[in-house]
């Protein structure tokens, strides 16, 4: 399905072009792409094999000046946004440096003077941009700039399967939402998995075609479809899954997310690392498999998630690259809406069908390599909590970034100690406790002297022997536990071992059913709590905000035990 038809007055600019999403879904618009602009190989790579008429500049925005551009109707671009991504570094990415070339797509737009101009990045840049911002003017270098829309919108609302949340800022008409007034249901990622072939359960056959799951009428012969039957990465180890699983359902923070994704609505938003075993990790079950298979998307899954044709090809050395151009580019399904938005605002005609272009190469089979045997620096964090009665807001954590710093042989040197902490309240009313085993100890005795705790006095010291007896024989020292914490070694108790083994030990002397709605009143907890906070948030004091199931206080009894043990060798 390809056609040449362009609006010839209407001509496309695009800096940080990336793979060109940006740019395709104002060609499938009938748009003119007269030049993009990008630093990385891989990028001009693949927007060049698929824009061959478009002149590719590889070049750094910062270098290179204006004057050397021809000027365009329409100026899009979309900065990294890597430096303000919440994802990125928990939120603390270089916003100084992402914003110096936010800044210089401004100075383009400002020499340039094209009649439309947008900039895609992050929700999260609209605050730091509205501080910069004085009645929608940002001042430059060379003068000022009119900034008059800063509009977050969800592609999931322009034909994407995918809820991906972005801001758009410029000077641009706002698009009209697909699937609104009845016009079009959002599609699902279940629609667009049924579509392709599925990637474990056979090979590509060149007499079967492959029919795109957004496109109608646009297909390609399966032996064809690339980054698909030979991305190995799907496949997701029992490792991967159960961490994958874990930081969904029982993330220590954050609230709960399907596992594994649903199908019957658009996808969760695809990242450029693809990662396998982490929260953003999207995990579907293997359609053709009984015994609970299941995978990761595959990198043509993603690009078709994120609205590409399945005719749209991408070069890169390796997968991961791939991963990042997939992953960093702008949905065309969004970007035709806003090219239709101009050309309603022109009174031009607006094709009935998306215009599509085909590469007249294919680029290499890029395989997965074979996945290696984890290893990770022997600093590596751990933090996970003991799963009796935690709630994001009161939960018992073991953590190996305690204050003491062990001198050690250089392969195990700035490793720390394992510690207990105690988190009660949340979001900005927290409270971090770290927590010794003495500490704990006179919070037991002072919680059983009184009221319907008392009762539980007999079963604390039933549970204190019987860890003592267990832990002294059973638990690793600190190096030994963080070796195999980072698969320096594959023997031997792991910490999350360690929390499996306490609370099974709580569970037996304090089980659910009799000690479920036992509390500790702060009140009793404060005077020993209050000395051992170590952070807070924004609206707390120093004092215990919450009553603490008498459970979760037998957890940090034990883990406090646990901790002494592996520190010093003695229980």
């Amino acid at each position: 399905m390809s056609e040449d038809k362009t609006h010839g007055n209407l001509t496309v600019g695009d800096l940080f072009c990336g793979a060109g999403g940006f740019a395709e879904g104002f060609r499938q618009a009938g748009f003119d792409i007269r030049w993009a602009v990008d630093i990385w190989p891989p990028a001009t790579k693949t927007f060049e094999m698929n824009f061959p008429s478009t002149d590719i500049y590889q070049r750094d925005i910062l270098e290179m000046s204006p004057d050397s551009l021809e000027r365009v109707d329409v100026l899009i671009g979309s900065p990294p946004c890597t430096h303000f991504s919440l994802a990125n570094r928990g939120g603390n990415g270089d916003k100084a440096a992402g914003l110096l070339l936010v800044k210089r797509f401004f100075e383009y737009v400002h020499e340039l003077k094209p009649k439309y101009w947008i900039m895609e990045n992050v929700p999260s840049l609209r605050p730091i941009l509205e501080r910069l911002l004085r009645e929608d003017t940002i001042r430059l270098g060379g003068g000022t700039l009119s900034v008059p829309i800063r509009q977050v919108l969800s592609s999931a609302d322009f034909g994407t399967p995918q809820s991906r949340r972005r801001l758009f800022s410029g000077a641009f008409p706002n698009p009209e939402d697909m699937h609104l007034e009845g016009k079009r249901k959002q599609i699902t990622l279940g629609e667009v998995l049924k579509c392709l072939p599925d990637p474990c359960g056979r090979l590509p056959n060149a007499e079967r075609m492959c029919f795109d799951p957004l496109y109608e009428g646009n297909s390609i012969p399966e032996t064809e479809l690339r980054d698909h039957f030979e991305d190995s990465n799907r496949i997701l180890s029992k490792e991967d899954l159960r961490w994958s699983k874990k930081h969904k359902t029982e993330h220590s923070v954050y609230g709960r997310m399907d596992w594994p994704d649903r199908l019957n609505r658009p996808s969760r938003t695809i990242t450029a690392t693809r990662t396998r075993s982490s929260r953003s990790t999207i995990v579907v079950k293997c359609p053709h498999h009984s015994g609970g298979h299941y995978r990761t998307l595959t990198l043509r899954e993603c690009a078709s998630v994120q609205g590409f044709p399945a005719t749209y090809q991408f070069w890169g050395d390796t997968l991961s690259q791939k991963n990042v151009l997939v992953g960093n580019a702008v949905p065309p399904p969004l970007a035709r809406a806003l090219a239709h938005a101009i050309l309603e605002k022109e009174g031009a005609w607006i094709p009935p069908r998306p215009l599509l272009h085909e590469p007249s190469v294919l680029p290499e089979i890029i395989q997965a390599k074979p996945t290696r045997k984890l290893c990770y620096p022997i600093s590596r964090r751990f933090r996970d909590h003991s799963h009796t009665d935690w709630s994001p807001s009161c939960r018992v954590e073991l953590d190996n970034s305690g204050s003491h710093l062990y001198k050690a042989p250089i392969e195990t040197a700035g490793v720390k100690s394992w510690v207990t902490r105690l988190y009660v309240g949340y979001a900005k009313e927290y409270r971090c406790y770290e927590l010794d085993f003495g500490t704990v100890s006179r919070m037991v005795k002072d919680s059983c002297k009184s009221g319907e705790v008392a009762k539980a006095g007999a079963h604390f010291k039933a549970l204190l022997d019987e860890a003592k007896r267990f832990f002294g024989s059973w638990l690793p020292d600190s190096i030994t536990l963080q070796q195999r914490w980072a698969a320096r070694i594959t023997s031997g108790v792991s910490p999350e071992e360690v929390l499996h083994r306490i609370d099974v030990l709580v569970e037996k002397h304090l089980p659910k059913t009799d000690w479920h709605n036992v509390k500790v009143p702060k009140s009793i907890l404060s005077k020993s709590l209050s000395p051992r906070i170590i952070s807070r948030g924004s609206d707390a004091d120093n004092s215990p905000p919450l009553d603490l199931p008498v459970r979760v206080l037998a957890s940090a009894l034990l883990l406090a035990l646990a901790c002494k043990a592996i520190n010093s060798g003695r229980v």
